[in-house]
């Protein structure tokens, strides 16, 4: 009889064990979070500064373009961006480059002429326009998103990236 107390006992302490090893499921990243929204489209300038799209040149030519981003490129010279210290706890470097909205000007309007390079179409507008063979040196920039759960989504820039381009009217 000691003995079978004994099991009942062992069995009555070991019940609880037992029913622990059954585990309510992780909640997931939508249980907790049921409003977030992944971005899933590549990082871009209008992301990083939205208000820029109503400050960007809209040249109709090619020679536009040209002359719109030399005018872009003196001034990015002119007023130039600043490291700053980075907030970490938001998904920052602890050193930050802010781009001057010049800058991103000049990249943006670079970077338009740069996807021109080896368009034919392209290189009759540049010879057209009375320019035979150009080299771009401009600073471009990536950028990147952090999405801090229970805050919001941050954007950040690179530091500033050489870049060079050969346009020819050829």
């Amino acid at each position: 009889m000691r003995i079978l107390m004994f099991v009942a006992a062992c069995l009555l302490v070991a019940a609880p064990a037992q029913a622990s090893d059954h585990h309510e499921p992780a909640p997931t990243l939508e249980d907790t979070f049921p409003d977030y929204e992944p971005k899933l489209t590549p990082d871009t300038l209008f992301d990083y500064r939205p208000g820029l799209a109503l400050a960007m040149p809209q040249p109709g030519t090619v020679g536009e373009l040209l002359r719109a981003y030399l005018l872009a490129s003196e001034q990015a010279r002119d007023e130039p961006g600043q490291w700053e210290d980075g907030d970490i706890v938001l998904g920052a470097d602890p050193r930050e480059y802010v781009p001057s909205e010049a800058e991103l000007i000049a990249a943006e309007l670079g970077n338009r002429l740069a996807a021109l390079a080896g368009d034919p179409a392209a290189g009759e507008a540049l010879a057209a326009a009375g320019v035979g063979s150009m080299e771009l040196r401009y600073a471009t920039f990536l950028f990147r998103h952090v999405d801090v759960m229970g805050s919001s989504r941050y954007f950040y820039a690179s530091p500033p990236q050489d870049m060079s381009v050969t346009l020819s009217a050829e």
